[in-house]
């Protein structure tokens, strides 16, 4: 058997159903009462005697009814949910398919717990087995499940709509493409909450109708750009400007509070050295070349420090076969995707970020708590966080070079 005991299953039976409630509850009350009334019968059915559980004897009648019961706690809890929903008027609908963990999801997160410290009432429809799920699922937060594909799903756009008429919605909050895309279907279906765009990335709009047709939508109240640089960049698409506003992302400086880590240093084998660090996804923008590239002249010239990269991504295999090329691997360690985000910048003596776009880089707020000091590239947002000669040290990109001199200094300066 799949559990060890009992007490163990019906663990995993409160969990599992309490996930599929939050998958029901936007479904009718009646359909939800019928159901809570046959499928626990008809499961008890078919796992005792149509799939033969009688043979197994007493643990075979157990699991029978454990069985469903899920079913039927399943059912009831969506109906206790439904009725909660159709009580409670809601003031923001987050929407996004991301489905692992990145600055924008953290962002996400950020938002949505401030929102709920103020008192509004907050519901998100995610994507199943994403981080967000989890996330939602840890601070019990209402959600439901959609599927995006693209944001071309009209029956996901039916839902939204649905719900936002149940919860009387004030606001749609999009925070990606597909959201974006869904949210709008929903509003040509005759959803009445207002629809709010975040815009986390740099990249410009792609140039064809579609995108065009979907920024400049009537029904979109405002955009929230993350940085002045990315709002000249959406401007280039958006015609109506003026709903064009500039948010900068946030964080938890409570996180970073009085956090010392020193086992980390002992479990990673480098105490007694410098340690220089970036924590970001791994992908082609961020320029963990350059990093790389980076580190070998700092370390020709001081190599007592060791450098770390923190995160995982499309690019993590191309850039572990880089440290291996340039025989870097007892000086660089990949850490690949954590969560202990606070304990490892306790142990960082300058932040390295190498990337050549950058919406914001909220990484280096954290650095910033941290009081870790910063040397980054002068793309996108950063140079709107990390003023030269002031809060940081600033070089162009792909200018390892000038990085380089850049880490030296500050590390000379910790000496």
């Amino acid at each position: 058997y799949t559990f060890n005991s009992i007490f163990e299953h019906l663990r995993q039976v409160n969990n599992f159903s309490e996930i599929g409630a939050n998958q029901l509850k936007t479904q009718k009350l009646f359909y939800l009462s019928i159901k809570a009334i046959f499928s626990p019968i008809w499961g008890f059915v078919y796992g005792y005697i149509v799939k033969f559980g009688f043979l197994d004897g007493w643990y075979g009648l157990i699991i029978a009814i454990i069985s469903s019961t899920e079913t039927f706690l399943k059912y009831t809890k969506a109906i206790v949910k439904l009725k909660a929903l159709k009580v409670a008027n809601c003031d923001v609908i987050h929407i996004s398919s991301m489905k692992t963990w990145r600055g924008g999801e953290q962002q996400v997160a950020n938002l949505v717990l401030g929102q709920i410290k103020r008192g509004l009432l907050v519901y998100m429809f995610i994507k199943k087995g994403s981080s967000l799920m989890s996330f939602c699922i840890a601070n019990e937060i209402p959600f439901s499940i959609i599927k995006f594909n693209n944001g071309f799903n009209i029956y996901s756009a039916f839902k939204i709509k649905k719900l936002s008429k149940r919860l009387q919605a004030k606001v749609i909050h999009m925070h990606c493409s597909p959201s974006h895309t869904l949210s709008i279907f929903s509003k040509l279906l005759g959803n009445p909450a207002k629809l709010v765009l975040s815009r986390r990335v740099i990249f410009p709009v792609r140039s064809n109708v579609l995108s065009y047709k979907k920024f400049n939508y009537s029904g979109i109240s405002k955009i929230i750009c993350v940085s002045e640089s990315t709002k000249k960049v959406m401007a280039q698409t958006v015609e109506a400007v003026e709903k064009l506003n500039i948010i900068y992302d946030g964080i938890d400086i409570n996180k970073f509070r009085q956090v010392y880590a020193p086992h980390l240093k002992r479990s990673l084998g480098i105490e007694g050295k410098k340690v220089i660090g970036n924590i970001s996804a791994v992908v082609a923008e961020k320029d963990y070349f350059t990093f790389v590239d980076t580190a070998e002249i700092v370390l020709n010239k001081i190599p007592d420090v060791h450098f770390l990269i923190i995160g995982s991504g499309a690019e993590y295999e191309p850039i572990k076969k880089y440290i291996s090329i340039k025989k870097l691997g007892a000086n660089i360690t990949m850490l690949g995707f954590r969560k202990d985000i606070p304990e490892l910048l306790s142990i960082i003596d300058v932040f390295l970020m190498t990337s050549t776009m950058e919406g914001l880089g909220s990484t280096i707020l954290d650095a910033f708590a941290s009081k870790v000091p910063v040397v980054a590239t002068n793309v996108g947002g950063i140079p709107e966080i990390v003023l030269h000669e002031s809060t940081g040290l600033l070089s162009s990109p792909k200018d390892f070079e000038s990085l380089s001199d850049n880490v030296i200094r500050l590390l000379n300066d910790k000496l």
